[in-house]
């Protein structure tokens, strides 16, 4: 088996919250999509406790800085949430944090404060490790971009089937092809590229992998 190419095609900008938010501008903080704090929390479903300036959204503490939003990821051996102090110490313009309940919704408001910042805070009740969050906010992004967007899959192949069909796309389009870096085809990397999305983006190109039924769907 090999890999498989699928595509979409262009659609037009949604009107809605959720089309706001995926199309704020670009380009603040290092790249990517800018949200403003309500429309992180209209697309995580979150609640808005301390605004913070507009930024793009990281789900990495070392790459905070101003112009950006703070993510924080939980999985089964790490906590990215407990770096949220440092994110802020960076400069970011705030933290998303989810609480599965209101005790531990009290733990993480009281050590985002704790540093005395004014850097904004959008809280998300749920038990997904932040995966929601990610998944909401990129799907504000998907669901406003105008442009074709291109899903690589298969078995074996996907990176060398992107890698040759992005090429191609740059040179046969005027506008900017986007697409996976590295191995981010999982449910934390297709998120992140899509949040990664530029102004002059035209197509989009995503490698998507699975290991659990169906993923992909």
């Amino acid at each position: 088996r090999g890999s498989s190419v699928a595509t979409s095609a262009p659609r037009p900008l949604r009107s809605g919250t959720r089309t706001r938010a995926a199309s704020a501008d670009h380009g603040v903080g290092g790249g990517g999509v800018v949200f403003t704090s309500e429309q992180i929390a209209a697309a995580t479903r979150g609640q808005v406790l301390r605004r913070g300036g507009p930024g793009s959204i990281t789900t990495d503490s070392r790459t905070a800085r101003q112009g950006t939003w703070f993510l924080g990821l939980k999985g089964e051996r790490y906590d990215g949430r407990m770096f949220a102090s440092e994110a802020i110490a960076r400069g970011c313009a705030g933290v998303v944090l989810e609480a599965r309940d209101e005790e531990e919704a009290h733990k993480l408001r009281q050590s985002a404060e704790a540093t005395g910042s004014d850097a904004g805070l959008v809280l998300v009740q749920g038990n997904s490790g932040g995966l929601d969050s990610l998944h909401g906010l990129a799907r504000s992004v998907r669901d406003a971009f105008p442009g074709r967007v291109i899903g690589v899959t298969g078995s074996c192949g996907k990176t060398t089937t992107r890698s040759l069909a992005s090429h191609l796309l740059r040179g046969l389009v005027s506008g900017g092809v986007h697409e996976t870096e590295g191995n981010e085809n999982n449910l934390v990397g297709v998120p992140r590229t899509l949040l990664g999305i530029r102004a002059d983006t035209s197509h989009c190109v995503l490698e998507l992998g699975m290991d659990r039924p169906g993923e992909i769907e």
